[in-house]
């Protein structure tokens, strides 16, 4: 993974190293008051220069933990799901209740790279895909009781 996205300047990638291996309270108070002393010694310009590659780092950090958390909760829906894509067709649930693909389905039960970005199912998709499973429930247990 490229550092450099997070830790714009040297100095920044430098001092995250440093802290890292700080134990006590004691060595972190220590850090961050040179650290301060060596942000006031700089001129306005260098300040601003700083500021922005600090703000352009947060940035960077930010948009990877939404990615790692749209990840995870992908990872999560394949393994919430189970054995259900094997145990119904997926086909049908798809074209019948999203009017898709199947594939289109699969990619976001897999969270599959589509276009270089992870498929994930929006808040209102994952909503219709719990009522389509619960109709499909419904379907199958209405059945199952004429049965006997």
């Amino acid at each position: 993974m490229d550092m450099k996205r997070f830790f714009p300047t040297e100095e920044q990638e430098q001092d995250f190293f440093a802290y890292k291996d700080l134990r006590t309270e004691e060595e972190k108070k220590i850090f961050f008051k040179e650290r301060e002393e060596r942000y006031n010694r700089k001129s306005e310009t260098e300040k601003a220069a700083y500021d922005a590659a600090s703000m352009a780092g947060l940035k960077a950090i930010r948009e990877k933990m939404e990615d790692l958390k749209r990840e995870l909760d992908e990872i999560k829906m394949s393994k919430r799901l189970g054995e259900i894509p094997k145990m119904i067709s997926l086909s049908y649930l798809a074209t019948h209740y999203f009017k898709k693909s199947r594939s289109w389905l699969y990619q976001r039960i897999n969270n599959n790279k589509v276009n270089g970005k992870r498929a994930t199912f929006t808040e209102e998709e994952k909503k219709l895909l719990a009522e389509a499973l619960q109709d499909m429930a419904e379907k199958i247990k209405n059945t199952s009781l004429t049965l006997c």
